[in-house]
């Protein structure tokens, strides 16, 4: 921690830290509780199942994207330049240290 900070702020800074720890665990139990549910509806071979608050619609669509690697290989054997863009990234991680 930075020498600058004040104790009241260091410690509020911690509390922070555990806080966002505390919500990030708890999305990541939201998260698979709604995977585990989406995939129980789709299961069901229903269209469409309607609760007393809430509809699911399970739509079966196709998705293509672009293959960037196989793009990147036939751009280079072509003799052109990959062209690349750069951005800066700040991110907050944290870990469990108990």
């Amino acid at each position: 921690m930075a020498a600058t900070l004040n104790s009241s702020t260091a410690a509020r800074l911690r509390d922070l830290v555990d806080m966002l720890g505390n919500i990030n665990a708890e999305i990541k139990m939201l998260e698979e509780q709604a995977a585990a549910i989406k995939a129980e509806l789709a299961a069901s071979g229903e269209q469409e199942i309607v609760g007393s608050m809430f509809r699911a619609q399970i739509v079966v669509s196709e998705r293509r994207a672009l293959d960037q690697k196989q793009a990147k290989v036939l751009i280079e054997a072509a003799g052109f330049e990959v062209p690349m863009t750069s951005t800066f990234v700040q991110s907050v991680r944290t870990s469990s240290i108990g």
